[in-house]
């Protein structure tokens, strides 16, 4: 998919060759998904060698690495990925709900509870 997004390798031509940035938003959405710290996901990483041969790392980068390409990914790549996801899954729209407050979606208070069951 990240292919057909044609999200790039890199971002410059003057960057590191350790990893790709296609690996580098990989290993961000399985952080996001498996729902873990920068620093236990890489050390996790490095035990799951099966996920690393799939991906094509010969070694797990470190957690600021991720920290780093997170802060400078561009927006407008991200989505056409996003874009891409939806022709693929061949959904006409998608709501999205971006909550900043830290709380899990499991943790809702007495008040909105009450309004949601009315």
């Amino acid at each position: 998919m990240l292919k057909r997004a044609r999200y790039p390798l890199r971002r410059s031509r003057y960057a590191n060759h350790l990893y790709s940035d296609r690996q580098h938003v990989i290993m961000l959405a399985l952080r996001q998904h498996f729902r873990m710290p920068y620093r236990q996901f890489c050390e996790t990483m490095e035990v799951c060698t099966v996920l690393t041969g799939k991906i094509g790392l010969s070694r797990v980068p470190h957690f600021t690495t991720l920290q780093k390409f997170s802060a400078r990914m561009d927006i407008r790549r991200l989505e056409r990925l996003l874009l891409a996801f939806l022709e693929d899954a061949r959904l006409k729209s998608l709501f999205i709900a971006v909550d900043s407050t830290g709380y899990s979606s499991t943790c809702a208070s007495d008040y909105y509870t009450r309004i949601v069951e009315k």
